[in-house]
């Protein structure tokens, strides 16, 4: 599980650097973090969490760089097991004013399993509840309504039996989830 949130948050952070156009980051800040990037791709845990501290000493660091720094000591920590660590910049990393909202929930979503990971639970709910807030801030509500539906069919089975099960109602701007019961329909109105 490690690797494969390991392999996400690497694969996914230079897509995310190109899609802006990124503000310089300064060499002595630069060459550490390149040097946690390639011992990342290398599978050296250790010493990349040993090069991204050497980023985090640099004074006066713009907060792009401060963002860069933390995003990779908390890719850097999962890959070296320090879930508690990893959880803390990630989520650091993820509220930064540097961080593109785009990766918001991803940073969030990872931050989360690794406080669980880390037996930190509260701290994961909250987490989990912060990047499915930024996921449905960035998608909107009809997209969430969408992936609830596709996850109810894929929990059902099918689609007469999630029909029987479920019904979604978009009243106004709220949302009524509803749910039969013989022989009337129950709804809650969701939060």
């Amino acid at each position: 599980m490690r690797s494969i949130v390991l392999a996400l948050l690497v694969a996914a952070a230079p897509c995310a650097i190109a899609q802006e156009k990124a503000p310089a980051v300064r060499p002595e800040v630069g060459k550490p973090l390149q040097a946690a990037i390639d011992a990342l791709k290398a599978k050296r845990g250790r010493e990349a969490l040993s090069r991204a501290r050497e980023a985090q000493e640099v004074p006066n660091k713009t907060p792009y760089e401060t963002y860069l720094v933390t995003r990779v000591l908390g890719q850097a920590a999962a890959a070296a097991g320090d879930a508690a660590t990893a959880g803390a910049a990630l989520e650091s990393a993820a509220n930064s004013s540097a961080a593109p909202q785009a990766d918001r929930p991803q940073l969030l979503a990872v931050a989360a399993a690794q406080y669980y990971a880390a037996k930190e639970y509260s701290k994961a709910a909250a987490a989990a509840e912060l990047a499915e807030r930024a996921r449905i801030a960035r998608e909107g509500t009809d997209a969430t309504i969408r992936r609830a539906g596709e996850l109810m069919l894929t929990l059902y089975g099918s689609a007469s039996t999630l029909s029987r099960a479920l019904t979604v109602v978009k009243v106004s701007s709220r949302i009524k989830i509803c749910a039969l019961t013989s022989p009337s329909l129950v709804c809650e109105p969701s939060k």
